[in-house]
């Protein structure tokens, strides 16, 4: 027969533990998001972007996606720390980790599809000095003079006063000519 009393301790431990639970996941949660934007801040303070853009000619948003990275390692170790507070196996949280580990490769590679063949083309263009600053050129229907090229891309200024931005890997692939 089963003992009313201890169906009410398993319930109130099980409920302490779901409540301890959530409690961790929120601070967790909260904490993440203010380290986030304190990363941010402090990456911000320091011209990270400025320092990225001058030393390494990249123009990438290192700012944020550093805080990012940060924010979101702190939360799945909020995570971690919530299913753990729940008794949950090992096994599940090993499952989680590695369906979120996949899932963050997957995300990394989509989005190189597109960066990895301006790099090679922007390494080309800078090998071979096809076009340089400063040069007019006309690829396709587009003419203007050469501002700026940098390791993915070449910026272009229209006779309008208009800037056009081109994929190095466009460049590549189509005809470039050189106009006096």
């Amino acid at each position: 027969m089963v003992n009313i009393s201890d169906i009410i301790s398993m319930t109130s431990e099980n409920l302490i533990k779901l409540i301890g639970a959530v409690l961790v996941l929120l601070i967790g949660l909260l904490i993440s998001r203010l380290i986030g934007k304190l990363t941010y801040k402090i990456l911000n303070n320091l011209k990270l972007n400025s320092i990225l853009k001058n030393n390494l000619d990249l123009s990438v948003p290192g700012e944020e996606i550093i805080s990012i990275i940060v924010k979101y390692f702190l939360y799945i170790i909020s995570v971690i720390y919530s299913l753990n507070q729940l008794g949950i196996t090992t096994f599940i949280l090993q499952l989680v980790l590695i369906f979120i580990f996949v899932l963050l490769i997957i995300l990394f590679l989509l989005s190189l599809k597109d960066v990895v063949p301006n790099l090679i083309a922007g390494l080309f263009l800078h090998q071979k000095k096809l076009i340089k600053k400063g040069d007019n050129i006309r690829v396709k229907d587009i003419k203007g003079k050469v501002v700026e090229i940098t390791t993915t891309e070449t910026k272009l200024e229209t006779k309008n006063k208009d800037i056009i931005i081109i994929p190095n890997s466009i460049l590549i692939k189509n005809e470039i000519i050189k106009e006096k």
